[in-house]
């Protein structure tokens, strides 16, 4: 009971920042919420704990923002969900949102304008794919706030950060929370640059890129892959310039590679912590689903991810 009046000092009603987490008792939802707790810290932010369901007397509707400590605790889910976080970061102020509703439709009502959105992911060893018509998927693809999805236990692994970078603008909102989360916890960070161009046709700006290294190598009689390596340089130099200016003490690496973008990208956080990628939902269902590389990613990195979502 002491415990439990301690929780309802620190217990408020949902606010719109800090870092959000789907929890609904599942191990998948329990290692998400380690690590947002932790995320919540690093943050100086409020940690929110997010569960789709209903209150006891069925009035969630109109009670879900007049949630009290006292009826969290009566809530099983979000009463098992306080009592980890107590466990996990002691001290923690805790926010909590108790939504009727799809759990996709719920988490990005609630996420909308917090700073990070964290989830677990069901499955072991390789990801599997989250489906398209699966929570994870929705969310990925919707979300206007940073996504993390939870590999493992929710403990940090690794020593080092790994952003996919290219010409877009998605890649470059990718490495300013990729040097964010790098700062944070203090550890270096490695931007990979993919220049493999496969033999179907993928963004346009690719094909800009290929077709004015030929004609520059041509002028200058520098080779194609010279030519592209140098385009693939600049291009990281630009992505990173200004998030290295305001993170100077980021130890920061590149690697230029040839390979798809996934394997380029999973290969590299053998050793990560996190792994992030900017998503931009190429093609005609780019409003519906996830960009190609960022759900490869999704699926087969071996560490936990963060989808950076270019918002229109």
């Amino acid at each position: 009971v002491g415990a439990q009046r301690a929780d309802a000092r620190k217990v408020t009603t949902m606010s719109r920042n800090g870092v959000i987490v789907g929890f609904d008792g599942s191990e998948a939802s329990t290692h998400a919420l380690r690590w947002a707790a932790g995320e919540a810290i690093l943050r100086d932010v409020p940690l929110i704990v997010c569960h789709a369901g209903r209150l006891p007397d069925g009035r969630a509707a109109e009670r879900a923002s007049q949630t009290t400590a006292a009826e969290v605790m009566d809530t099983d889910a979000l009463g098992q969900g306080l009592q980890l976080v107590r466990q996990f970061q002691p001290g923690l102020t805790v926010r909590t949102s108790d939504r009727p509703g799809p759990a996709a439709e719920v988490l990005l009502e609630a996420a909308d304008g917090c700073d990070l959105l964290v989830m677990g992911v069901h499955g072991s060893g390789a990801w599997a794919p989250p489906g398209l018509g699966s929570a994870s998927a929705q969310v990925a693809a919707h979300a206007r706030t940073p996504v993390l999805f939870v590999h493992g236990d929710g403990g940090w692994r690794g020593d080092k950060v790994v952003v996919g970078v290219d010409d877009s603008a998605a890649a470059r909102a990718a490495a300013g929370f990729a040097f964010q989360e790098a700062a944070l916890r203090k550890v270096a960070l490695t931007a990979v640059f993919s220049w493999w161009i496969p033999p179907l046709p993928i963004s346009v700006g690719y094909l800009d890129l290929a077709s004015a290294a030929r004609h520059r190598a041509a002028g200058d009689h520098t080779s194609y892959g010279e030519e592209m390596l140098r385009f693939a340089e600049d291009n990281v130099g630009r992505a990173l310039a200004p998030w290295r200016a305001q993170n100077p003490d980021v130890p920061t690496t590149s690697a230029l590679v040839t390979d798809a973008p996934h394997k380029a990208l999973s290969q590299a956080a053998r050793d990560a912590g996190l792994l992030v990628v900017g998503s931009r939902g190429l093609g005609p269902l780019r409003r519906l689903l996830l960009g190609s590389v960022s759900l490869a990613v999704l699926q087969h990195a071996p560490c936990s991810v963060a989808i950076v979502r270019l918002c229109r």
